[in-house]
């Protein structure tokens, strides 16, 4: 049951994930903003409860135990120990919380911010599940991975000459 919990609970997170950067709004009154928000929060949320079950299951609410953890993989992987990986999911879940307040408050605000802005957070966002789910992960999961980053980059592609375009 734990593991189903951490596990369903990030695959959740990654369908909503996959489904909103597939499909975004392009202005605040797009018919689509609706759902993408909820989307938005459902993953947040799941991803929230990934977190929380990790910590609670897999490393017993020890930090320095879920550092060594992703020491362990990252040298299992890239043939050195780098536990400060976690930062980066710290990192990474603080800026989803952030990007969601702010789309729920200020939803105007949010769809006026910077084009650099937007880009960045797409990039940290699309490196973190790419690494989760391509480099970390084996078997079905980096297969699944794979499909879903390929077909983002593909969609990232097509928004972009569309913009060329249509100026």
């Amino acid at each position: 049951m734990d593991d189903a919990i951490t596990k369903g609970s990030v695959w959740l997170a990654l369908l909503a994930y996959f489904a909103v950067a597939i499909r975004p709004a392009r202005q605040l009154h797009d018919p689509a903003f609706a759902r993408i928000r909820w989307l938005w929060t459902i993953g947040c949320v799941c991803y929230l409860v990934h977190v929380i079950a990790a910590f609670h299951f897999d490393h017993h609410w020890n930090h320095a135990e879920a550092e060594a953890h992703t020491a362990q993989q990252t040298a299992s992987v890239v043939g050195w120990r780098f536990g400060a990986g976690i930062w980066f999911n710290h990192l990474f879940t603080l800026l989803w919380l952030g990007d969601l307040v702010w789309m729920w408050v200020q939803p105007k605000r949010w769809f006026e911010r910077p084009r650099a802005l937007s880009v960045a957070w797409q990039g940290f966002f699309f490196f973190i599940v790419f690494n989760a789910t391509v480099v970390f992960e084996d078997g079905p999961v980096r297969w699944l991975g794979l499909l879903g980053c390929f077909v983002v980059l593909f969609r990232w592609w097509k928004e972009r000459r569309r913009r060329q375009v249509n100026g």
